[in-house]
């Protein structure tokens, strides 16, 4: 039971006071006789509740009167972390009582994963991925993260792109953190002034801190780190002809599996790749990442049909560098480009079940 302290509006032995009845009904005592002779309009001018940052107005509820106890119920109950106002007003003596409920106890967030997974990622990385256990805390999340070179034994500064918009799933369990390609992209000032954010041949961590809290306001059970090396960047595009495809046998649920060769992005490579029946149709099944995001396997919900089938895949599809489907992120006009890209929006690979 959760019960407010008392509180004393004379020092008569009948004293009226105020409390707060298991976190839902405020109840008033030891009020004068005639005040079971008052209407409800009576017993909801001596008795309100309000927020105590906002007291003009006050809450709806209901008034009952019985066994000479006020009690008020709010139409909706009291929310906890909260700060309310009773405030009871008798013969012209006002006696207020402020009260917050608890919020309840809930178990500390985690971080579950960060991607890249891999234990070496590439120097022209362009954005991290921080899985959370549950709904976290949006605002001013850059003073909890940090980067730092441990070869060179110096925290990296300003890593990432401060956005004012943070980039976070609808339900808040994954953020995106987004290095400044102009750190990466060659020969531009940001990378003159400031140098790369990522060095090849080093090692760095990137590190969460206990600080950040979740959606109730508790502070993560424990800080998380990810060290990883940094080896040459990947300035190649993704070709999904140099894939390598292994195709199921018809009649089962044995998973279709792809090799790209490099670590695709995690964020993207699970809804940009669609498997297609013969008609076109998109085929309903579970895709699995393994080996650090660069094998990809797809289980059907019902068996395969035989026949020929095809990969969709959406052109916007990237790597961790940020190269696309016949599109590498940075162009140097020295090197040649590869195949020019075309104005679809997708490419397909079919493939055979037998």
């Amino acid at each position: 039971m959760f019960l407010s302290l008392l509180v004393l509006l004379a020092a008569d032995p009948a004293a009226i006071t105020l409390r707060v009845a298991d976190g839902k009904v405020v109840e008033a005592t030891g009020l004068p006789e005639s005040f079971k002779h008052k209407t409800l309009d009576d017993w909801a001018a001596a008795l309100r509740v309000v927020l105590a940052d906002n007291p003009g107005t006050a809450l709806l509820g209901t008034h009952t009167l019985a066994d000479g106890t006020l009690k008020f119920e709010p139409r909706f109950p009291f929310a906890p972390g909260v700060k309310y106002r009773a405030i009871l007003t008798v013969d012209g003596r006002e006696t207020t009582h402020d009260f917050t409920l608890a919020k309840p106890k809930s178990e500390p967030g985690r971080v579950t994963a960060i991607f890249p997974s891999g234990d070496t990622i590439a120097e022209n990385t362009l954005r991290f991925y921080i899985h959370f256990s549950k709904p976290m805390a949006r605002g001013d999340i850059y003073k909890h993260i940090s980067l730092r070179n441990d070869t060179d034994k110096k925290l990296v500064d300003l890593p990432f792109l401060e956005l004012e918009e943070e980039l976070w799933t609808r339900d808040q369990m994954r953020v995106t953190l987004l290095i400044d390609p102009g750190r990466i992209k060659r020969e531009v000032k940001p990378r003159i002034d400031l140098g790369p954010t990522l060095e090849e041949g080093k090692t760095f961590t990137l590190a969460v801190a206990k600080t950040w809290t979740d959606g109730d306001g508790t502070p993560l059970a424990a800080e998380f780190r990810k060290t990883f090396k940094v080896g040459k960047s990947d300035r190649e595009a993704i070709d999904p002809d140099q894939w390598t495809l292994a195709a199921p046998k018809a009649g089962g649920r044995d998973p279709l599996k792809l090799g790209f060769g490099k670590p695709l992005d995690a964020g993207l490579v699970q809804r940009l790749i669609t498997v297609e029946d013969a008609a076109g149709k998109p085929i309903e099944g579970t895709i699995t990442l393994a080996r650090n995001e660069s094998e990809w396997s797809f289980a059907p919900v019902r068996a395969w049909p035989a026949g020929k089938l095809a990969l969709r895949i959406m052109k916007h599809l990237e790597d961790h560098s940020g190269n696309r489907v016949g599109e590498p992120f940075e162009v140097d006009l020295l090197e040649p480009v590869g195949k020019p890209v075309d104005a679809a929006t997708s490419v397909t690979r079919s493939f055979v079940v037998k």
